[in-house]
């Protein structure tokens, strides 16, 4: 038996992704479901541009601040 696990800076994007059902919508209808693809959609969401080559650590990092900055985008309107 082969466990695979995710890490947490994907987990708790997974998570945070739930407080945004529009661009839950955005993800859902890619043709290509692939985490490469999600990550540049969420950064378009965010305004945010990519451009480059990116490692595993890097692209951890960048799910870190996608997660910050959409709960900052989320608790920002409730204020």
């Amino acid at each position: 038996m082969h466990h695979v696990y995710y890490e947490q800076e994907l987990l708790d994007l997974r998570t945070e992704l739930d407080f945004h059902p529009d661009l839950t919508v955005i993800l859902r209808v890619q043709q290509i479901q692939d985490i490469y693809i999600h990550i540049c959609e969420i950064a378009a969401y965010l305004g945010i541009g990519l451009d480059g080559t990116f490692t595993k650590d890097e692209i951890l990092k960048l799910c870190k601040t996608f997660t910050n900055l959409l709960y900052v985008k989320r608790t920002s309107n409730i204020l």
